[in-house]
């Protein structure tokens, strides 16, 4: 339970946001449980992408294509799984017994995103994690 209070202000949100944002809806056996982190997901997937491709734009003097091409890098699902096992997630994960949590890690890392990115207040700890985990470790 420290665990999860302690990455919850490390990242600047609730703990019953992070937690809900690493629920998978198989764990209430309902697709349309509004407890499921598909919200987040979604967030994750174009909102904290939007941000992502605004800060690049703003600090990589590249091209249109070069920097599809970052972007596409920095959420490619491999890196999103990277990120998972970085952060540790799998301990606050919650799915249904029989889901393929490995399998589907990088929606679980899409959910954090999308909580991050709509429930953090402090716009320092958005940009460092934006720095941290996407703009350092790339490649371009």
């Amino acid at each position: 339970m420290k665990e999860i209070n302690y990455l919850a202000r490390r990242l600047g949100v609730s703990t019953a946001s992070l937690r809900k944002s690493l629920t998978h809806y198989t764990f209430y056996d309902d697709k349309n449980n509004p407890d499921s982190n598909s919200r987040y997901v979604f967030a994750g997937m174009f909102v904290f992408r939007g941000l992502l491709a605004d800060t690049l734009y703003r600090l990589v003097p590249a091209t249109g294509t070069q920097l599809q091409h970052a972007l596409g890098n920095m959420v490619s699902n491999q890196h999103l799984e990277n990120l998972f096992e970085t952060l540790k997630l799998r301990q606050f994960v919650r799915a249904g017994s029989n889901f393929d949590i490995k399998g589907h890690r990088h929606i679980f890392t899409y959910g954090l995103l999308g909580c991050i990115c709509t429930e953090c207040n402090d716009e320092g700890t958005l940009k460092r994690f934006i720095s941290n985990h996407f703009i350092k470790p790339s490649q371009h």
